[in-house]
């Protein structure tokens, strides 16, 4: 949850910075809350006011911004995932770069390449960890490929490793020692190395959790995408809560349970950081009349003009269903929205009130922060926002909640 002609104009954009670092949300320890965001290359190939750019971020946003995706090649070296990674369309700079230009605009803000993602799959990955061999053509290529580019970190999102796969340990323990090794002989500061993981109670089993936590700066923990539409049923993309009825696994589907599961399983709670989805899942209701959170026998909602995927819709999509008068409706226990649109299509999403709610959960319970996936899926240019302007409505609440910019 992956050609155009510019479109100039001016936007008036007013900007309160807090009053002093003293104002901002701390964890019980004082260390600042993270709020990664990531950054995906295939936005810009969106039509119109899809589109996304470095142009559309705002400074202040975020904390680390994480490049979606780098890959590697069968010998297992990197490769660039996209034409425009090293080199625009027009010959100027390439995504690399401008997005680590933005460090430029925000002092201490941090980038990673993210390696690997969902349509890169686990089979690769497998090869790679194969044995010592593989694994180190692949990290030495790896730390040598983001210094050259300027990144100060790598994040792997392989997704996902086998039941207590002792090679994706492998992995991230020999990684771990080439990018110390390399802090030491270049006297740069070292690698960050973060992962993005599942949150869902049956494949969670696939991490020896104990023995990542010492070997990672944060935990990406991906509380969404619990519930999808290819399962036929309607229910919640990111619920904050249970609720009654649900037997197992579903039960488990939520963020409080994921949090505290990566947490009481081996991650301190510094390094879990809590995932935000800016996007819905959708259905196609089989019987308009039942429009509760677990009516069967639906199929994927249509795609849309600018997510253009069945099954999903942007954050902008969704509140211009809400400006044209689709219905919203709030689950008291899930602690998150739905809406019906024409009586036809059900959508589960989050908003700002879900969003602030979830913050609240993370400051209260001392976690490390929370990320998004991803930008350019919340309403960035604040065309819709029901009608009131806002940029970033969704990513800008956890940027005000947890010490950011308030927009």
């Amino acid at each position: 949850m992956k050609h155009l002609l510019p479109v100039i104009f001016l936007v008036c954009l007013v900007i309160f910075p807090r009053g002093s670092a003293q104002d901002a949300p701390t964890r019980s320890d004082g260390s600042a809350f993270l709020r990664p965001c990531y950054f995906t290359s295939w936005a810009q190939y969106r039509p119109g006011r899809g589109q996304y750019s470095t142009t559309n971020y705002i400074p202040g946003l975020c904390t680390h911004i994480l490049y979606a995706f780098a890959t590697f090649k069968a010998d297992f070296t990197m490769k660039a995932d996209d034409p425009t990674d090293l080199v625009g369309d027009d010959g100027g700079p390439g995504q690399y770069q401008l997005v680590n230009n933005l460090k430029n605009q925000q002092p201490g803000l941090k980038t990673l390449l993210s390696i690997g993602g969902g349509a890169f799959g686990t089979a690769q990955f497998q090869k790679m960890s194969f044995n010592k061999t593989t694994r180190t053509k692949f990290i030495n290529s790896a730390v040598g490929w983001v210094r050259k580019y300027n990144f100060d970190g790598i994040d792997i999102d392989w997704e996902f490793p086998l039941k207590k796969d002792q090679k994706y340990i492998a992995v991230l323990q020999e990684l771990r020692a080439a990018i110390n090794a390399e802090a030491q002989k270049s006297g740069k500061d070292k690698l960050l190395l973060t992962v993005a993981v599942t949150s869902t109670y049956d494949t969670m089993p696939g991490y020896d959790i104990v023995k990542m936590g010492p070997l990672l700066d944060f935990v990406n923990v991906m509380t969404y995408d619990f519930w999808y539409p290819s399962v036929g049923t309607t229910g919640m993309n990111a619920p904050l809560y249970n609720r009654t009825g649900l037997g197992e696994p579903a039960k488990f589907y939520n963020v409080v349970w994921a949090a505290n599961a990566w947490h009481n399983w081996g991650i301190p709670k510094e390094k879990v950081i809590v995932g935000i989805a800016p996007y819905a899942h959708g259905w196609t209701l089989k019987n308009a009349s039942k429009i509760q959170p677990g009516s069967t026998g639906n199929t994927a909602s249509p795609a849309l003009k600018f997510s253009q995927e069945k099954g999903a819709a942007a954050y902008y999509e969704i509140c211009e269903m809400l400006a044209a008068g689709a219905k919203r409706y709030w689950h008291a226990q899930h602690e998150v929205p739905w809406l019906i649109q024409n009586n036809k299509q059900w959508y589960s999403y989050d908003d700002a009130e879900s969003v602030e709610l979830k913050m609240d959960f993370i400051k209260d319970n001392d976690f490390g922060g929370a990320f998004v996936w991803t930008l350019d899926l919340d309403d960035f240019n604040g065309k819709c926002s029901n009608g009131n302007g806002t940029l970033y409505p969704i990513i800008g609440t956890i940027a005000r909640e947890l010490g950011g910019v308030d927009i």
